[in-house]
This record gives structure tokens, sequence and C-alpha cells, in this order.
């Protein structure tokens, strides 16, 4: 059966507002990967120092119901920063059944794994505010992707704790595959990104979900937005971009790219290749419009 999945959110403020938006795709992409097809969101605007929060009591309502069976967040702190509390609701949902899930920490199942992400989360706030350390850390060469990295890439740390981004070979082979797939020249009918997971699949090339055993569904299917997600993601030029968004007038939109701090990651296509794949997704983008579906 399929796991229901809910993800927990501190609300963006004029000071994490790129942050929210980026832990809330990576947190997304983290469920797809795990092969959790239902998701819900839940979001609060003040920071979440302890439990007493109407969305806490909303996901203790959900957690009573059955209507969930794993919470995810970026990290504990945007359930709450209290480590009693934390632990207070671990157990709880250890009793319910419920799986906790952070990209930071990734499955706690163990309450060392709950008490070690708690400690290092707070040394880690204890020099300056949360918004201002991630922009500092990003113009350091930070790229903060969680445990989710972008396919084709895996993260790591370095001895001096710079969090980058290295080529993950095999990945990275079939990004450059689906690239050519997709941009091939010559050809009269070059394969759209449904096709290409067909294409995937029929090839038997095994998705991140796959190689980790993070499977719920059937091994092997690859999903024509995981496509689309390779395709439209620029970090595979050889830049990985940090605060993309803003909010104004209550919506999220994006930031001029000069405000934008970019992170060096290792390419895996070149900018021509690059290109030449936005171009055909303006070109789709025509000639299959969304109320051309609708009915």
């Amino acid at each position: 059966m399929d796991k229901k999945a809910a993800i927990y959110l501190q609300g963006a403020s004029p000071d994490n507002e790129d942050r929210s938006l980026e832990q809330e795709g990576a947190c997304r992409r983290y469920c797809e990967e795990q092969g959790w097809g239902e998701v819900s969101l839940l979001e609060h605007a003040a920071p979440a120092r302890n439990l007493q929060h109407p969305q806490i009591d909303a996901l203790g309502a959900a957690v009573k119901a059955g209507d969930i069976s794993v919470v995810v967040a970026p990290d504990l702190f945007h359930l709450s920063s209290c480590g009693p509390d934390l632990l207070r609701l671990w157990k709880g949902l250890m009793r319910a059944g419920v799986e906790l899930h952070t990209l930071f920490s990734g499955h706690i199942d163990q309450v060392e794994a709950l008490l070690y992400e708690i400690a290092t989360l707070h040394e880690d706030r204890q020099a300056e505010p949360t918004g201002a350390a991630f922009a500092r850390r990003a113009r350091e060469g930070n790229a903060f992707v969680g445990t989710n990295p972008p396919y084709g890439y895996r993260s790591a740390r370095t001895p001096d704790d710079q969090i980058v981004l290295l080529i993950d070979d095999e990945e990275a082979r079939v990004v450059q595959l689906v690239y050519q797939w997709y941009t091939e020249e010559g050809c009269a009918r070059p394969p759209g990104a449904c096709r290409i997971a067909k294409k995937l699949t029929r090839l038997g090339i095994p998705r991140r979900a796959d190689k980790c055993g993070r499977l719920t569904g059937t091994p092997g299917v690859w999903s024509t937005s995981t496509v689309m997600n390779i395709l439209s993601n620029e970090t595979y030029t050889g830049t990985w971009y940090y605060r993309k968004t803003d909010r104004a007038k209550g919506q999220r939109q994006a930031r001029p790219r000069e405000e934008q701090i970019a992170v060096a990651v290792p390419a895996i296509i070149s900018q021509e290749t690059w290109e030449a794949a936005r171009r055909r997704r303006r070109r789709d983008q025509r000639r299959f419009r969304p109320d051309r579906h609708e009915g």
C-alpha cells in the first residue's frame, strides 16, 4: 500500500522566501524518490519554537485519523526547536506507526539519530540567523541540496566542512542520454519526456529510488515528471543557484539572476546542449498548452 506523506514546513518570511520554496521542492522530490504518490503540505508562518501551534494540532489530528503514514521536514527545527518537545513528538509518531523523515538525516528510526540532529542544528544556529548563515555559506561555495541532490550528483562534505556536489558517473550518463535523445537533430520526431521515460523503463535503467531500495511501486518505472525535472535543471551546466525566488505582494516570483548566488559545481552537459533543450521545451509548451487538455 502506498504511503501518504505530509510535508511540514516553517512558512516563508522576507528573509527566507527562496529557501522555503527550495525546501518544499526538495521535500517533494524526496517523496517522489521514495515512491510516495500522495503528498500533503502543512505550513506555518511563525518560527517553530515549540509544539503549541495549530498546524501541529492539524498534524496530530491527521496522524490520529490515519490520514498520513510519513512526516517529512527539511530538518527537525521546522517542527520545533525545543528538544524535549521533539522527543515527545517522535515517540508519539512511533507509537502511531508513522515514520519521521528529514532531509538532514533521512529516516529517523532511532533516538540517537534524533538527538544527533537536534544537537547539530543547535550548534549551527548559535552563531548567526539562519537566512544570513545560508546566504554566507552559499557564497563560500556550499550547495544546500539536503539528502536528495539533483539526479546525476551526490552530495558530500569536504574535510573543511563544505557541502559540495560531486558527479555520480552512472547517473550522469543517464542525464547525458536524456539530453541527447531530447535534442537529437535530424530526427523526424525526436522523443519527448513521456517517450523518454518509457524508453528508460524499457531499457531497465534504474531510478535512484531503485538503487537505494526506497520503493513502494513498480521498480524501474520512470515517470514523465522525473524526466522533465532532469530536462529543466540548469545545474547540469555547472552552476547551482541559491536564492532563486522572492515573495512580492504575497506571490512567489523568480529573482533577477544578479540577485541569486551562484555556486560552481561539476558540469554534466554543455551550455550548448542546455540551450538546445530549452528551445525544444519552449516549442513544446507552445504546441501543448494546458488549456487544450481540459474537459
